[in-house]
C-alpha cells in the first residue's frame, strides 16, 4: 500500500439502491467495504437519492461504514421529474463533497455503481473505479462505454464479464485494468438470533425479487414442485419477496392448477435479511434457479452465496460462473436450466438422503469460505485500488499546491 499520499478513502457513490437495508447490490458493497476497512483503507458509501426500501437516517455509521444520503431524503420519490432532479441536485452534492475530501488531504477514489454519464462527472472529481456485477443484453450493451470511458480501472464479479470489458475496451486504451471479485460474503459474521418465519417441514426456499425476468423461474419451480410431490407428498414450496397482491394470488393459483392444492406453495412478503436464518435453517433445500442466456451467464447471484454459507444444501442450474465454481453433487445440486425433471430428481436425492444432504450443504459452505469470504480479497482489492489511485494521479488536492 502507499503511504506517501495518506490513508486510501475509497467512497461508493451509487443511487437508488439502498443503504444500509438493501438488496443484492447493497450487500456487495456491505462486504467491499469490510474488505477494504480490514485492509487499513477508510470507506464511505455516498448515496444519490431515496431508497426504495426503509432507511430511517439520513447519515450514519454501519459496521464502521460511513454512509450519508445527497440530498437528505432517504424515501426514493415516486414522481419522475421530482426524482430526477434530486438526483441531478445529488449528483453535484456528492462531488462537492469529494472535492472537500480532497481538499483537507484525502486521497479519495471513487467506487461507481453508476451506470451512465455520472461517471464522466464523477472522473472530474477522483478517480473512478467502475463496478459491473451483471451484464443486461441490450442495456448493458448500449451504455458500457458511459461507465468506463472516464474510469480508471473495473471491478467485474465475473470471468464473462472481465473478458466482456476486456474486448470493447481494448479499441479505447492499450490497457485497462480489471480486478475480478466474485461475490462476497461474511462466512464468520456472528450476529444474534433474530426470529423470522418459520415453516412446517419439508419445504423448498425461494428468496429474492419476484418481477421482471424472475417471475417465470417462481413459475417452473411450481412445476418442479409438482413431479416432487409424487414422491414426497409433504413437501412444500415457501417463496419469499417483494410480492404484491396480484402475483402472489397468481402464483397460488398455478400451485392449485399445477399440484392440486394451493397450499402446496406459500407465498411470503420480504423478509429483512437478519430475520432470513430461520427459514433458511429450515429449509430441505435452497433453491436458485437461473435461465440460459448472457445476464445469467455473467452473473453468481450473491443470494446464492448466502445460501451457501447457512451450510444447507443448494439446488441451482448448470450454467456460466455458477457451473465453474460449483460441482454437482459434491458443493450443490446442479441441473440444466429449465429442466424440471433434472430439477425434480436432484431435489428428491435430497429428500431420500439426509446424509447427503448435509454433507453437500457442509461442502458448499466451505467451498464459500475458500472463495467468498471478504477477507481472502481484502489485502488484493485494496493493493488493485491504490495501485489505480496512484495511476490516475490519485494525490490529495492539497499534494499538488
Amino acid at each position: 500500500m502507499r503511504t506517501d499520499c495518506g490513508r486510501l478513502h475509497v467512497v461508493v457513490v451509487c443511487c437508488g439502491l439502498g443503504f444500509p437495508v438493501g438488496m443484492a447490490v447493497t450487500n456487495r458493497i456491505k462486504m467491499l467495504g469490510l474488505a477494504l476497512l480490514d485492509a487499513g483503507a477508510q470507506f464511505s458509501v455516498f448515496h444519490i437519492g431515496g431508497s426504495p426500501f426503509e432507511n430511517a437516517m439520513p447519515d450514519g455509521v454501519w459496521r464502521g461504514i460511513a454512509y450519508r444520503y445527497f440530498p437528505r431524503a432517504t424515501r426514493r420519490e415516486t414522481r419522475r421529474w421530482i426524482r430526477m432532479r434530486r438526483n441531478a441536485t445529488g449528483l453535484f452534492s456528492v462531488i462537492a463533497e469529494i472535492r472537500r475530501l480532497r481538499s483537507r488531504g484525502d486521497r479519495v477514489v471513487i467506487y461507481s455503481e453508476m451506470y451512465g454519464a455520472e461517471n464522466i462527472f464523477l472522473a472530474a472529481a477522483a478517480p473512478v473505479v467502475a463496478a459491473i456485477s451483471e451484464w443486461y443484453p441490450g442495456r448493458t450493451d448500449r451504455t458500457w462505454w458511459l461507465r468506463f470511458i472516464a474510469a480508471a480501472g473495473a471491478v467485474p464479479i465475473s470471468r464473462a464479464i472481465e473478458e466482456r470489458v476486456r474486448v470493447r475496451m481494448q479499441f479505447w486504451r492499450h490497457s485497462f485494468p480489471q480486478l475480478r471479485v466474485p461475490i462476497l460474503m461474511d462466512i464468520h459474521a456472528d450476529s444474534a438470533p433474530v426470529a423470522g418465519p418459520v415453516f412446517n417441514s419439508p419445504y423448498l426456499l425461494w428468496t429474492g425479487d419476484p418481477f421482471g425476468e424472475v417471475r417465470a423461474h417462481l413459475e417452473f419451480l411450481i412445476d418442479v414442485l409438482s413431479l416432487v410431490r409424487r414422491k414426497h407428498p409433504e413437501c412444500s414450496l415457501v417463496l419469499m419477496g417483494n410480492f404484491n397482491a396480484d402475483l402472489k394470488s397468481e402464483l397460488e393459483l398455478r400451485a392449485e392448477r399445477v399440484t392440486g392444492r394451493r397450499a402446496a406453495v406459500t407465498v411470503h412478503g420480504f423478509v429483512p435479511k437478519e430475520q432470513l436464518a430461520a427459514p433458511i435453517n429450515g429449509a430441505a433445500a435452497l433453491l436458485a434457479p437461473l435461465p440460459s442466456g448472457i445476464r445469467w451467464e455473467c452473473c453468481f447471484p450473491t443470494k446464492l452465496g448466502e445460501y451457501l454459507t447457512s451450510g444447507r444444501p443448494v439446488v441451482s442450474s448448470q450454467v456460466g460462473e455458477v457451473a465453474k465454481y460449483l460441482t454437482d453433487g459434491d458443493t450443490a445440486m446442479l441441473a440444466l436450466p429449465g429442466d424440471i425433471a433434472g430439477w425434480s430428481e436432484r431435489i428428491i436425492q435430497l429428500l431420500d438422503d439426509p446424509e447427503l444432504a448435509c454433507r453437500i450443504g457442509s461442502a458448499g459452505r466451505a467451498l464459500a469460505a475458500r472463495e467468498f469470504d471478504y477477507r481472502v480479497h481484502s489485502r488484493r482489492l485494496l493493493n488493485f485500488i491504490d495501485e489505480l489511485a496512484g495511476r490516475a494521479g490519485g494525490r490529495t488536492e492539497s499534494d499538488t499546491r
